[in-house]
């Protein structure tokens, strides 16, 4: 679900009143509230993402080779608009059906190598409340702003993920992440994550 643009100074109101009182304001997002809730439930952290539970390097590396062609595809998109991701602080992933992160392309999501977030599980259960979380939960699109985003830290961003499914099923999961949000509009973004999900 791609959404209109909201009103941050609002939407940062309304995750300090739940996470802070347990509030959960009506005007949340009904998919955004679940995940939250979820979120609070299994007791994830407000702070910051724990990337030390990732797969081993051998499984991990295996892993990747299962997925090669995906990951050569998606690496062939990224070098075609490498210019355009750095000019507006854009970040990519490639995420399994797992929620586990494939690959990181352009620059480091979350400010994060390559290194620290590759073979690392992103799903609610992990991370909590995310684009991510709630595309893989609603098999959707969605577009998520950053105040509604769990870790506080990474609240400076947008993002967007969009499942694509391979013979009715999910297979993957692609992301961008905005830091330029002010600079580029979201319809853009937007376009962009829909054509490399297609």
């Amino acid at each position: 679900m791609i959404r209109e643009h909201r009103s941050r100074e609002k939407l940062e109101g309304y995750y300090r009143k739940f996470v802070e009182e347990g509030v959960l304001d009506p005007n949340v997002h009904p998919w955004v509230a679940e995940s939250w809730l979820k979120s609070r439930e299994l007791g994830i952290g407000t702070e910051k993402m724990d990337v030390s539970r990732k797969l081993p390097k051998e499984e991990f590396a295996a892993l990747q080779v299962k997925h090669q062609d995906a990951i050569d595809y998606l690496s062939g998109i990224s070098e075609d608009i490498r210019e355009f991701f750095q000019e507006y602080n854009l970040s990519l992933l490639l995420i399994d059906s797992d929620c586990r992160v494939l690959k990181s392309y352009s620059l480091p999501f979350y400010q994060m190598t390559p290194g620290e977030i590759e073979g690392v599980r992103v799903g609610v259960e992990d991370v909590g409340t995310s684009s991510i979380s709630v595309a893989y939960a609603h098999q959707t699109p969605f577009w998520m702003f950053g105040p509604e985003i769990w870790f506080k830290s990474y609240q400076d961003y947008d993002t967007g993920a969009a499942p694509v499914s391979i013979g009715g099923d999910t297979a993957y999961i692609v992301t961008i992440l905005c830091r330029s949000y002010d600079e580029l509009p979201q319809d853009a973004v937007v376009s962009l994550l829909m054509s490399i999900k297609t």
